[in-house]
């Protein structure tokens, strides 16, 4: 280690003069000292993440152990799963106690906790050092700070809030895409659940049908090719059940997980029928550009290029110096008088002048704001398609229940008219039973895919994909440029 010569002017000084001077500079370093104590926001940095998601979707999430205690949480489940579950209190359930989404809320707390640790100040360095011999004791006292890292603590501070502005974005996608996954779940379930029903009833005319059958077989009065018909529709109608069964077991099971129950599976409950088709779609007009103005993803993609341009800044300032520290030493030796004075250690650009950070962090900022206009370019695309098949889907489910299930019931009501009149038989008004339990069945299909294609919109408009890790990649993908380029800029 090298050693300075004392100070003399210090030595100099009155101590009058040299006590005000001392109560200066502690006064400075207190000031310096409380000014980089970056602090926790007091709730894991949830405001934003409520923000965002409460935007797309209308509610806000819940971070256990920030925003709410698990036992309000667990008040909060029993209650809803107290009736049967809409559409909406599944979004709740998923928001405030599904458990991945819950991970990813406990990243964003780990992330606060790097993010108030890069924005304190760079701690000093103290040296201490013994040599004796000969009857000789020599002691080394040092106090280094990194000097660019206090010059550059602003900077650096304002790298590490955007970083972690990166990871609210992320959880914010996340629950959106997981609110969303819940959504589409829920309308998988009761849909499945419907359509289980419906094949029941379908099943019990085709039960009467066979027996109605094999009785006027038996008597004489229809073929043994219509009995044995009615056998195999019957059958038929037995294996379409059990499948019936299994995809209704299934979807709820789907459900369940993108709800998060566990213990508490067995008391959900689902109501009858999916939600009529509203009176009027959705209206296309200024979809697109409300879209770029509040789609999360071109948000994300905005705030990763603004991130990388800052970083730029940040660069271009440091590439030319890479080590700046000074501090304090002094030297004590047995009989003699302490010694004192300063360091300071600076790293020469010989061969390295700085330009290949300077040009990578102008690459690294061209490929965000080539990124950001794709990811503009595909928003406006995918909600142009999303909105074209939900308008598909509500013309198609409008349709089979605005038209198709009205005449079907006058033809059934027309069919009863005659079987009452004895101008058909009780095979014919089967006949027409089935018929009707089949349009029943495919209006049910088109209004499940009317509701599907109403999420699909939902995240179209959002800018997440409908499933949670989709999303959590998504997020990954658009922002891992910032955080990237922010960790090269120093």
């Amino acid at each position: 280690m090298q050693t300075m010569s004392p100070v003399g002017r210090a030595v100099c000084l009155p101590p009058t003069r040299r006590a005000r001077g001392l109560r200066l500079s502690l006064s400075a370093l207190s000031l310096a000292v409380l000014a980089g104590c970056a602090s926790f926001s007091g709730n894991g940095g949830m405001d934003d993440v409520s923000r965002l998601t409460q935007a797309s979707l209308g509610q806000r999430p819940q971070a256990h152990g920030a925003d709410t205690s698990p036992e309000a949480v667990q008040a909060r489940v029993r209650e809803l799963l107290a009736r049967p579950l809409g559409a909406d209190q599944a979004v709740e359930l998923a928001l405030i106690q599904q458990p991945g989404l819950q991970a990813r809320f406990d990243e964003l707390a780990q992330a606060e906790a790097e993010r108030v640790s890069a924005g304190r100040l760079p701690n000093p360095a103290i040296s201490l050092g013994r040599l004796a011999g000969g009857g000789l004791l020599e002691v080394d006292r040092s106090l280094t700070i990194d000097l660019l890292g206090w010059l550059a603590w602003p900077a650096r501070d304002g790298v590490a809030e955007r970083q972690w502005r990166s990871v609210q974005w992320q959880a914010a996608v996340a629950a959106v895409g997981q609110g969303l996954a819940a959504r589409q779940a829920w309308v998988d379930a009761v849909a499945a659940q419907q359509q289980w029903v419906l094949q029941q009833r379908l099943q019990a005319v085709a039960d009467t049908a066979a027996e109605l059958a094999q009785a006027m077989a038996k008597a004489g009065n229809v073929p043994a090719l219509t009995q044995l018909r009615e056998q195999a529709f019957q059958t038929e109608t037995r294996l379409q059940g059990a499948q019936a069964r299994q995809d209704a077991l299934a979807a709820r099971e789907r459900l369940v997980r993108a709800l998060g129950l566990d213990a508490d599976a067995a008391r959900l409950s689902l109501p009858e029928h999916l939600p009529a088709l509203p009176d009027q779609p959705r209206s296309l007009s200024e979809a697109e550009q409300a879209a770029i103005d509040q789609r999360l993803d071109v948000q994300m993609a905005r705030h990763a290029a603004e991130a990388t341009a800052q970083d730029l800044g940040l660069t271009r300032a440091t590439s030319w110096v890479n080590v700046l520290e000074a501090g304090v030493q002094d030297k004590h030796a047995r009989g003699e008088p302490t010694q004192r004075g300063a360091e300071l250690t600076l790293e020469l650009p010989l061969f390295d002048f700085g330009s290949t950070r300077r040009t990578g962090a102008e690459a690294r900022y061209r490929q965000a704001l080539h990124r950001t206009a794709q990811v503009a370019l595909e928003a406006r695309s995918e909600v142009r398609e999303a909105y074209a098949a939900y308008r598909s889907a509500y013309d198609a489910a409008q349709v089979h229940s605005r038209e198709l299930l009205p005449l079907r019931q006058k033809i059934s009501d027309e069919m009863l008219l005659r079987y009452n009149g004895m101008l058909i038989g009780v095979n014919e008004l089967l006949d027409d039973a089935r018929s009707r339990a089949m349009a029943a069945g495919q209006a049910l299909a088109a209004q499940r895919a009317f509701w599907l294609a109403d999420a699909r919109l939902q995240a179209a408009l959002a800018g997440v994909p409908a499933r949670a890790t989709d999303a959590a990649d998504l997020a990954a993908t658009l922002l891992n440029d910032a955080p990237a380029s922010a960790a090269a800029g120093h």
